[in-house]
């Protein structure tokens, strides 16, 4: 997918983004979940993090994207970020620099498509963090310390999974599919 380079910058063109580096940041759906006792943070709660981070280092910008079950507005005073304009999975991935979640899908698969993720507060509950080079923040203000201190071509990647060009998605269902039918599972 990061192969694509005419489709990322023709993407970020249309998103205005110019030299700027785009964190992603899948909001969650619930502000809590049956399976934890962590409460997620608002888009609110985001936007009023990131936007002081942002307006301090005007080389960085956000993308909010509210979970499919759970649309959202771009919060009350946001200037430096945006919503997610109706972009697929895989288009702000490609336009993304860095992906910031607490408990997403898309989190695995920025992962899986060589993107530098930051998981924040619930590494408990979502495990790939633990063994996929994840960095794993306490708190909001963690991930902005983070993304303050480090320059995002610093920050931990894996390598891309699969050289196909078949979409994170389709790469996450094969290689689920792989270990389910204890087939070899090539790894990058």
């Amino acid at each position: 997918m990061r192969q694509d380079r005419g489709r990322r910058d023709t993407l970020r063109r249309q998103l205005g983004l110019g030299d700027r580096s785009l964190i992603l940041w899948p909001t969650a759906p619930v502000e809590r979940a049956d399976f934890t006792d962590y409460r997620f943070a608002s888009a609110a709660a985001v936007a009023a993090v990131l936007e002081p981070l942002c307006a301090a280092n005007p080389h960085l910008t956000y993308m909010l994207r509210p979970h499919p079950n759970a649309s959202h507005g771009l919060p009350d005073g946001a200037v430096q970020g945006f919503l997610d304009p109706g972009l697929t999975v895989e288009e702000a991935l490609l336009a993304a620099d860095v992906v910031c979640f607490e408990v997403s899908s898309v989190g695995l698969q920025a992962h899986l498509a060589g993107l530098p993720t930051l998981c924040v507060g619930c590494a408990d509950v979502v495990v790939f963090p633990s063994y996929s080079g994840t960095k794993v923040a306490r708190d909001l203000d963690d991930i902005a310390a983070i993304l303050a201190a480090t320059p995002i071509a610093a920050l931990p990647r894996a390598a891309p999974l699969g050289q196909s060009g078949a979409t994170a998605s389709a790469q996450i269902l094969d290689l689920i599919s792989a270990l389910h039918t204890g087939q070899a599972v090539p790894l990058g």
